[in-house]
């Protein structure tokens, strides 16, 4: 049995990078705006340009809350949601 890492939170470009250099499996990208760790569309955007093709990322919605930050195909970076 292998087990894959996630890493969930981040939000500068300076975490998704220590993530990646630890091998983290997936990257999480939270889209829930009461949280600290938020990150807008386009926060993430960025952020998963810093990724892509180096890990999955993932995204966190709460309660809904996919519909109304509009995670949908168009955000082609994201793995899963």
């Amino acid at each position: 049995m292998s087990v894959a890492v996630k890493i969930c939170g981040l939000s500068t470009a300076e975490t998704v990078e220590a993530a990646l250099a630890h091998g983290a499996d997936f990257i999480g990208l939270n889209f829930y705006r009461p949280s600290p760790r938020y990150v807008s569309l386009a926060e993430a955007g960025a952020l998963a340009r810093l990724a892509r093709g180096r890990t999955r990322i993932v995204a966190l919605a709460v309660d809904g809350d996919r519909k109304s930050t509009r995670l949908n195909s168009s955000h082609s970076y994201i793995s899963y949601a």
